[in-house]
């Protein structure tokens, strides 16, 4: 039976998203500080900055150069503006941060290095070109998808030419699924932290690890699929 390499994709895609989501209320909930994107860490450096707070300070600064270092080796591996599982090494990618992130669970070390740690992989998530049908995924945080949403809706309510509507409820649905997954998965880490109590930390770099582990395992069976021809030809999602 031949699989819908775009269904595949989008559930990769959407599965990829919900794990920011994960790790992100985890990162929230235990340490009060996100990690899926900089724009508030900045903003409390400039608070930390203006008040003196040195040690705060550091830890910002700190978050800062790991998520600019993790999306600095995404992209020294992901050139190619296209998602090409059989060429770009996905699996590889995600099977490390799982490892990661299943060692951090089991070393007992500082918040700054934990933190450190959840923004690298962050960063390198989102630093991954991954385009679907013409849109590049930013699968992290969801500031982008919403005002590009609102642009969809826009074209949707009044669009320049009629095929254009099409395209522009296609591309809606997929950010408004996008923030939805994200959603869910920060939901079921707010109750992996709500009901692990003393042990949630640990266990929201546990069930991260054997996430990202799983995402990048698919894309390891999928790419052996490929070359042996059970699927059928190369997964190459370009811009429309």
């Amino acid at each position: 039976m031949r699989l819908n390499r775009n269904k595949i994709i989008f559930a990769w895609i959407l599965l990829l998203t919900g794990m920011s989501g994960f790790l992100n209320v985890g990162a929230v909930m235990e340490f009060l500080i996100p990690v899926s994107h900089v724009t508030g860490n900045l903003t409390q450096t400039a608070i930390c900055l203006a008040k003196g707070d040195g040690s705060r300070l550091v830890q910002y600064l700190l978050m800062f150069l790991a998520y600019l270092l993790g999306a600095t080796v995404s992209g020294l591996i992901f050139k190619q503006k296209i998602l090409s599982f059989k060429e770009n090494p996905y699996g590889l990618f995600l099977i490390s941060f799982g490892i990661i992130l299943l060692i951090q669970s089991h070393i007992s070390c500082s918040t700054r290095i934990v933190m450190f740690v959840l923004s690298f992989v962050m960063g390198g998530q989102n630093g991954m070109f991954i385009f679907y049908r013409g849109l590049l995924v930013r699968s992290t945080h969801m500031t982008g998808y919403i005002t590009d949403a609102g642009t969809a809706l826009a074209t949707i309510l009044k669009p320049e030419h009629v095929k254009d509507r099409k395209l522009a409820l296609r591309n809606f649905l997929f950010y408004i699924f996008s923030m939805v997954i994200f959603v869910i998965g920060g939901f079921a880490s707010a109750l992996t932290h709500i009901y692990g109590k003393a042990k949630a930390g640990i266990l929201t770099l546990t069930v991260s690890g054997i996430g990202y582990l799983i995402l990048g395992l698919f894309v390891v069976v999928y790419r052996y699929k490929l070359r042996h021809r059970l699927i059928g030809d190369e997964v190459s999602i370009k811009e429309d």
